[in-house]
C-alpha cells in the first residue's frame, strides 16, 4: 500500500500531491495545477480536501466548485466536476468530507450565513453532480451551518458556529 501526501500552498493555490512506490509523472511530486487542473483562481483550489481512497475531492470556494479526482494506480486524473446550485459568494466547498460513497460540502455563507450542507453520492462509480441531499434550518439565520462538515459511515455533522448554544441543528 501507498502513502498519500498530500501538501497544499493557499500562495500558489496548487494541490501537491506526493505517492511513495507509485510514479506520478517525471517528477515524484506533481500538482493538479500542472496536469489538468481546472485552476483559474491561485490561492483558491484546495482550500478544502478530503480523501477517500481511490477519491480526492478538490474545494474552490471562490469558482464554487469542488473537483474530483480519482488514481488509477499511475496517474490523478480529473474525475468529475460538480458545480455550485447557488449564487457566488456562498462560500460552497469552503469545507468537504469524503467517506466510501459519500460527499459532503459545506456552504456557510449561503443565504445570508443561514449556511447548507450538500450531499453527493457515489452511484455505479459515478458522482452525482445534483445534491442527493440538501441540509439547511430555515428556522436559523446567520449560522453557517456548513462551516466545518464531516461524514462517517452513516452520518453526516456539520457545525454552525455561530448558532445559538441553545440551538440544535
Amino acid at each position: 500500500m501507498s502513502t498519500y501526501i498530500i501538501k497544499h500552498s493557499i500562495y500558489s493555490g496548487s494541490v501537491i500531491l506526493n505517492t511513495n512506490n507509485v510514479v506520478l509523472s517525471n517528477d515524484p511530486a506533481i500538482s493538479l495545477a500542472q496536469s489538468g487542473s481546472p485552476l483559474t483562481t491561485p490561492g483558491k483550489i484546495g482550500d478544502s480536501l478530503s480523501l477517500s481512497y481511490p477519491y480526492i475531492a478538490v474545494g474552490d470556494p471562490t469558482n464554487q466548485a469542488v473537483y474530483i479526482y480519482k488514481f488509477d494506480g499511475t496517474s490523478w486524473t480529473l474525475n468529475t466536476t460538480i458545480n455550485s446550485p447557488e449564487q457566488s459568494g456562498s462560500g460552497y466547498a469552503t469545507s468537504m468530507s469524503m467517506k466510501d460513497h459519500i460527499l459532503a460540502v459545506g456552504s456557510p455563507n449561503y443565504n445570508s450565513n443561514q449556511g447548507a450542507v450538500y450531499v453527493y453520492l457515489l452511484v455505479d462509480g459515478v458522482w452525482e453532480t445534483t445534491p442527493r441531499h440538501v441540509l439547511v434550518d430555515d428556522n436559523k439565520s446567520g449560522i453557517q451551518l456548513g462551516e466545518v462538515v464531516h461524514t462517517s459511515e452513516h452520518y453526516v455533522l456539520a457545525s454552525a458556529p455561530k448558532a445559538d448554544r441553545k440551538s440544535v441543528v
